[in-house]
């Protein structure tokens, strides 16, 4: 378990629809903890749960709603290419390969896309192809 996962003990979530799918945004006071596409609202509540099991986990109040929906309008800014408003810095946790998944995945010019074989290639572990897919 990430040292990210043992922070977060408060969480309130907020499902919303994206070009991509459901998205779930967890918060712990006004910082975002988790993000994450799914299929379906339990789904992704599920998960949620998995990867903060120590956690109370609580649908967003009128309090972190605010927040909520600026993260909800930057998500789908993001996802339809809208790149002419500013986006506040993201800092991402995760382990070193994690990071140099994300690293890379930044580099890749909007519209294109890579094979996970050929992401993990490009990180220099061309044998972590399900590692890759899985960050």
């Amino acid at each position: 378990m990430g040292a990210y996962t043992q922070i977060c003990r408060n969480l309130h979530y907020h499902v919303f629809k994206t070009q991509l799918g459901l998205m779930l945004l967890a918060l712990e006071e006004r910082s975002v903890c988790f993000l994450h596409f799914g299929g379906s609202e339990r789904t992704l509540r599920d998960t949620l749960s998995e990867k903060f099991p120590q956690a109370s986990i609580m649908p967003c109040t009128a309090r972190q709603m605010p927040i909520a929906s600026q993260i909800e309008s930057l998500a789908h800014t993001l996802i339809s290419g809208d790149s002419s408003e500013e986006h506040p810095n993201l800092i991402f946790e995760g382990t070193p390969f994690q990071q140099d998944v994300w690293r890379y995945l930044q580099t890749i010019p909007r519209g294109e896309v890579r094979s996970y074989s050929e992401l993990a290639q490009a990180i220099g572990r061309p044998q972590a192809i399900r590692a890759a897919a899985s960050a």
